[in-house]
């Protein structure tokens, strides 16, 4: 977990980078995880079969980006809280028109 603000600045201006360099969206099965979407797609083979698990390791090496469209109606002064359940424990949230300074999940 990034220490100061600076690193923190720093690191949400590489994901912001990366973002901007996505060229596809693909569907996505929430709860889930990349390989079995990926799999479900045809992107890559069973994992469990042959040398599959082989040949999808640039699975894991890749930063992965979810996106989901919010509407969202507020009155002065009220607020509302963005909850992520199961989301990797270091994740930050690059939200449009929201100021979400740093997104930290503990476990238990």
């Amino acid at each position: 977990m990034p220490d100061s603000a600076d690193e923190l600045r720093e690191l949400r201006e590489k994901r912001t980078d990366e973002l901007a360099q996505v060229t596809e969206w693909l569907p996505a099965a929430v709860p889930g995880n990349v390989h079995a979407d990926l799999l479900a797609l045809g992107r890559i083979g069973d994992p469990f079969c042959g040398l599959n698990n082989e040949d999808s390791q640039w699975v894991d090496e890749r930063d992965w980006w979810c996106r989901k469209a919010l509407s969202l109606q507020l009155d002065e002064g009220e607020r509302a809280f963005l909850v992520f359940e199961g989301v990797d424990y270091i994740s930050l949230s690059p939200a449009r028109r929201f100021k979400l300074p740093r997104l930290l999940c503990a476990s238990p």
